[in-house]
Order: structure tokens, then C-alpha cells, then sequence
């Protein structure tokens, strides 16, 4: 069991690595992707703010014309003007510095580059020192002059923005990919572990099937060698060959059983599901079974009997009745007696089969509808001179046809009182 659970293990590693890196990937493209739109956002929140920083200049350099004009300029309003973090500069149209009287040389260049090109404005990112950016634009004051606006932003706290949106997503990255991790091991376990179950299911099955099926196909073949060991007489040969045929009937019950437990639980039979009395199905199943009972010298009843209409398949449920009533004719003694009810209760329809017989351990209850579970049978042969060994599938299919017609199956017991077998269906209105 151990070495075939490691490769599942390391399935289960490959499909955690697979599930973080996947999505550390997306996390990783959404997070440039949302980075590139925030840098790009903050960018032009700069170069919109340095547009209002030279209108602004623009509309100080008029301001302080026309003061200059009426008061000789009384206060120099570009002089007042202040916008925290920025640089301005009023400059003429050779590029000589106005207001303040003093500009760095790459001021200057910047408004001649724009005076000579005839540029309206421009933003710079060179040949102006790191960590500036600058716009510039050309204006004519009202007597006609052409002036130059020059506002210089220093990009050091944007780039402290840049180091603290990288700071986030990288903390936010790492955290993603741990947290990632951690979920996807713990989605790839709960995937996992149907998958995980069914192979145990499998193997249990294999092994289950495999020591069912090795019992028939031993006497049959001990019976052949005995036979061909020597001359024997016809009845001899007729006893042998007899008993050929009782285990290969034994054996075809146990493959046909299998096949269709296995084709119910996979969902590959079609069910004809339409509105059926199950009532009527179960009157027509205890009389069927009635001949087995009287011949066991058992007394089989319909005690309770009411309309019980639900969707399903006659044939599945009909079968499901007769399973019910086999394995009580099975375990029931001699002169025992066994009860059946059929009718609605609230919003469900109701079949319960009662029998007397031997009972079930309260150890074996949970295991009842296993396949293959038998319980012990050197005890319930004993106790039930009736029990016959069957293949163990019968409840199993009988558990299957009930889910697949979304019932429920039920079992009570108590050794030797008797055990009853209660499934409840949804009703039809």
C-alpha cells in the first residue's frame, strides 16, 4: 500500500508545483500589468500638475504686465509666485531669465530649443539633470512679446512612489505565492482524495473480487483433475460434471453481479425513469419470492400496504425489492417469519422488510452494504440453517439502485431478534 501511494504522492506534488507556479504567474502578469497603469498614472498626474504650473506662470507674467504698466511694478507677481516642489522660470525669447534673473544653463537650453523650434510647449526628461522634468511653453504677453514659462518638478518623490508600489507588490507577491501554495496543496489534496479513495476502492475490489472468483475456479479445476485421474464410472462422470456446473453457475452469478454493480455505480445504466407505483412493485415481488419462503417454511407478509407513487426505474426498483426480500428469506430460520410495509410517510414513500432471522453484529452494521461483505458466515450458517453463501453484492446493488434514484437505505439489527431493512424514497405528489 505504501509504494503505491507514492506515486500519487508525487502526483499530488507535481499538480501543487504546477497550481503555485501557474498562479504566481498570473499573479506576477497582474501585477506588472497594475504597476505599468499605476506608473503611468503618476506620470501623467506629474505632467498635468507642471501644466498648471506654467499656466500659472502665464497668467503671473500678465498679471505682472499689466501692474508694471499702471503701477511699476509694485509687487512682481511671478516673483510671489509659489507652488511647493516646483521650480518656475519666466524667460525671454533669447532664453535670458527674466524672473528670477539667474537659470541654470539647461533651463535656458530647454526654452531656446523651444524658442528656435517654434514649439508651443514641451515636456523634457533630457538634457535636464537626473530626477527633473521640466514643461515648457511659449506665450505672448499682451503688448505682443514672446516670453518663454518654464516649470521644473523634481521626480525624487515619485520615485519614492515607484520604491513603495514595488515594495507592496513584492511583499504582496511573496505573500501570494506562500498563501498560493498552502491553498493549492490543500486543493490538490481535497481533489486528490476521491481520486485517492477510488484506487483504495479499486484495489479492495480487485483483491475482493479476485478471492471470490479463485474459490469457484478451484473446485471447478480440482474437479477436472480429479476426474481425469482415472477411468470412472457415467454416474461418476455425471456427479463431477455436475458440480462443474453448480460452481460455473456460481461463478456467472458472481460476474454478472459485479458487471452490474459496476455499471450502476459508474452511471452507465440507463434508467427509464417515469412515475411508478411502489406499491404495486412490491406486491409483485413478495409473490415471487413467496415460492423461496414457503419452501423455507418461513411466513412472508405484506403487513402494511399503501399507495406509495416515485420517479424511477420499474425494473432497478423491482430488483432492489426482490434483493431485500432474498437476503431475508436467506437469514431467516426455519418457521421464521418475515414483514412487509409499503406506504407514504410525509413527503417520502416508505418499503421496510422485517425479518426474525439470526441478525447482524453491531460491528458488522457499518460494512453491511459493502461488496463482497459476508459478515460472519460460519456464525449466521449455524444460526440460520437457511443462510445460503452468496457472492456479498447483493445489498451493495441494492444500495447503488437506491442512491441512483436519490433514496436512502437504512439497516437495523439485533442478534438474535431479527434485522429490518428500510429505504425511503422521494414521493411523488
Amino acid at each position: 500500500m505504501k509504494q503505491s501511494s507514492q506515486p500519487l504522492a508525487a502526483l499530488q506534488r507535481r499538480l501543487t508545483a504546477w497550481y503555485a507556479v501557474t498562479m504566481t504567474s498570473i499573479m506576477l502578469v497582474l501585477g506588472i500589468s497594475l504597476f505599468a497603469v499605476l506608473s503611468r498614472d503618476l506620470s501623467d498626474e506629474l505632467d498635468e500638475s507642471l501644466k498648471h504650473a506654467t499656466e500659472e506662470i502665464v497668467r503671473a507674467a500678465r498679471i505682472r504686465e499689466q501692474e508694471a504698466s499702471t503701477f511699476g511694478y509694485v509687487l512682481d507677481a511671478v516673483l510671489e509666485l509659489r507652488i511647493p516642489n516646483y521650480e518656475l522660470y519666466l524667460l525671454d525669447s533669447l532664453a535670458e531669465p527674466v524672473v528670477p534673473q539667474q537659470a541654470p544653463a539647461w533651463v535656458r537650453e530647454a526654452a531656446r530649443t523651444t524658442a528656435t523650434a517654434r514649439i508651443v510647449h514641451h515636456y523634457l526628461a533630457e538634457p535636464v539633470p537626473l530626477d527633473h522634468r521640466l514643461r515648457v511653453q511659449r506665450f505672448r504677453s499682451d503688448d505682443g512679446l514672446q516670453m518663454i514659462a518654464v516649470a521644473v518638478a523634481d521626480e525624487a518623490p515619485l520615485e519614492v512612489h515607484y520604491l513603495w508600489l514595488i515594495s507592496v507588490f513584492a511583499l504582496a507577491g511573496v505573500s501570494a505565492a506562500v498563501l498560493l501554495t498552502i491553498g493549492g496543496t490543500f486543493l490538490v489534496r481535497q481533489s486528490m482524495s476521491p481520486v485517492m479513495r477510488s484506487l483504495a476502492y479499486l484495489r479492495q475490489f480487485s483483491a475482493d473480487a479476485s478471492h471470490e472468483l479463485r474459490s469457484p475456479l478451484a473446485v471447478i479445476r480440482s474437479q477436472a483433475d480429479v476426474a481425469l485421474q482415472r477411468q470412472r464410472t457415467s454416474a461418476e462422470y455425471e456427479e463431477t460434471l455436475q458440480r462443474i456446473e453448480r460452481e460455473s453457475r456460481r461463478l456467472s452469478r458472481i460476474v454478472d453481479e459485479m458487471l452490474q454493480l459496476s455499471r450502476v455505480e459508474a452511471g452507465e445504466r440507463v434508467l427509464d425513469m417515469r412515475r411508478v407505483f411502489l406499491d404495486d412493485l412490491v406486491a409483485d415481488a413478495v409473490e415471487s419470492v413467496s415460492e423461496v419462503a414457503r419452501a423455507r417454511d418461513q411466513r412472508l407478509e405484506i403487513t402494511e400496504f399503501g399507495e406509495a407513487s416515485v420517479q424511477g426505474d420499474e425494473a432497478a426498483l423491482r430488483q432492489l425489492v426482490v434483493i431485500l426480500l432474498d437476503n431475508a428469506t436467506k437469514f431467516t430460520k426455519k418457521g421464521g417469519r418475515i414483514d412487509v410495509r409499503v406506504g407514504r410517510e410525509d413527503s417520502t414513500a416508505r418499503l421496510e422488510v422485517e425479518d426474525t432471522g439470526c441478525g447482524i453484529a453491531p460491528d458488522q452494521l457499518p460494512f453491511i452494504f459493502d461488496r463482497f461483505f459476508k459478515g460472519d458466515q460460519s456464525r449466521r450458517r449455524h444460526e440460520c440453517p437457511a443462510g445460503e453463501g452468496g457472492a456479498g453484492l447483493g445489498l451493495a446493488i441494492a444500495r447503488a439502485i437506491a442512491e441512483a434514484h436519490g433514496a436512502t437505505i437504512e439497516v437495523r439489527s439485533t442478534i438474535g431478534v431479527g434485522t429490518t431493512f428500510t429505504a425511503r424514497f422521494p414521493a411523488c405528489k
